[in-house]
């Protein structure tokens, strides 16, 4: 099992890029992610149906149940065609195989060392690449849009280099990794964010930072480790103005941008966005698609709490597995943020189990947290890693990013299911 999570790994973050790069775009690939997932799923209901045991918590369990209820009686409600259906299953629950692996499959400490080992390394990729992108490839280019690694995208990248300094910064609390060795590996995982103009950069690194810190030092040690944290944190926070003023001069600098209304409008069009009714999508920003998806529901009860029904509305990679509201849904900018999206597929009453999740997820790091083991050092970082991917649902459709559900998914059910060994333990 070990070595498909080094091949998802690999293929999620290596294996498309490089084939787009010498002109191989197989459709194939797009979903050799979910072709792994299905080896893995198997994998896990073999070992189940063997050995007959599962790390589950049983709040995990009732959580379970009561998404699936929501999302059956979304299908049902709303008529949703088998393909349709189909293509939510894919988007919604390819990540589950990972997430369960865990659960019942035992991840030595050894394993999961080399997967992290694995993701840092594909984090730390980034940074020739990003540098790359930016002398060389789009040289000539005013804007830090291309800029994104192996990723998708200029956030997506941001999102997981972020999501890595807090995991970072959790091993150096647990005085698992060297000063020196710190400070180098944050300025390499630093240096791509800060050049690809990613203005939200600003606000999710001190995110990243705290949350670790907060919980993480020892009132002995607190003056020592904030001695060597803090500076390093406000170094990165103060250099990201600087860097985004070098790199793009000819653009309004990130502190104008959020001190004044041009972040407004960067959000939010509001009239001028109303065009979208019959004109392009590209006028709608993020607020609006929020506004918008809750508009365009708010006049249908059923629709407003439980969707259209999962699938019903995403982009697919085929037309034949898109629903009844694609069109809309495209038209009016719902793929933009995680918000819009949750509100058409999932409804209201859908984004609540979202943030059920989450929280489940950050109190499994909050109770490992002090543990000396490997679970405890992620737990750590893991309370920055749910906080930035939780702030960053209303900026990016997170569902629909390999590289950020994967590992997500993989590493909460670690926890999870260290979280329940824990507890087992305590009551024995």
């Amino acid at each position: 099992m070990k070595y498909l999570v080094y091949l998802l790994f690999i293929t999620v973050y290596i294996g498309e890029f490089a084939f787009k790069k010498i002109g191989l775009e197989i459709k194939l690939l797009s979903i050799l992610p979910e072709m792994i997932s299905i080896m893995v799923g198997v994998g896990v209901v073999l070992y189940f149906a063997l050995y007959r045991k599962i790390k589950m918590q049983p709040r995990y369990l009732f959580f379970y149940v009561a998404f699936a209820v929501h999302i059956s009686i979304g299908l049902i409600g709303n008529h949703v065609q088998p393909l349709a259906v189909l293509g939510g299953i894919r988007t919604y629950f390819k990540f589950l195989p990972f997430y369960f692996l865990p659960m019942i499959y035992d991840i030595s400490d050894k394993e999961m060392r080399g997967h992290l080992i694995a993701l840092l390394c594909m984090a730390l990729l980034q940074f020739p690449l990003a540098l790359y992108q930016r002398f060389v490839e789009y040289k000539g280019i005013a804007t830090g849009d291309y800029i994104a690694g192996t990723l998708t995208s200029a956030p997506i990248l941001t999102l997981f280099l972020v999501c890595t300094i807090a995991v970072l910064i959790g091993f150096y609390l647990k005085k698992r990794i060297s000063t020196k060795t710190f400070i180098l590996i944050a300025i390499l995982l630093f240096l791509p964010t800060a050049i690809n103009e990613t203005k939200s950069t600003i606000i999710l690194l001190p995110f990243a930072i705290m949350m670790p810190t907060i919980f993480g030092v020892r009132r002995e040690s607190r003056i020592k480790i904030i001695a060597a944290v803090l500076p390093a944190s406000i170094l990165m926070i103060i250099s990201f103005p600087y860097f985004y003023k070098v790199m793009y001069s000819g653009r309004m600098d990130v502190v104008q941008f959020y001190t004044t209304e041009k972040v407004i409008d960067y959000l939010y069009k509001g009239k001028e966005a109303e065009q979208v009714m019959g004109g392009s999508e590209t006028e709608v920003h993020r607020v609006d698609s929020i506004i918008y998806a809750y508009e365009k529901n708010a006049d249908d009860f059923f629709r407003l709490v439980w969707g259209v029904g999962i699938g019903n509305a995403a982009v697919s990679f085929s037309k034949k597995f898109q629903g009844d509201y694609t069109g809309e849904y495209v038209r009016l900018g719902g793929q933009k943020t995680g918000v819009a999206h949750f509100i058409w597929e999932i409804g209201l009453l859908g984004i609540l189990y979202i943030v059920w999740f989450f929280l489940l997820t950050f109190m499994d790091a909050l109770k490992l947290r002090k543990q000396n083991n490997l679970s405890g050092l992620i737990s750590l970082g893991w309370l920055g890693v749910v906080i930035v991917l939780f702030i960053g649902i209303p900026y990016q459709n997170l569902i629909t990013k390999n590289e950020l559900m994967y590992p997500f998914c993989y590493l909460s059910g670690f926890l999870a299911a260290r979280h329940y060994v824990a507890q087992r333990e305590e009551t024995l």
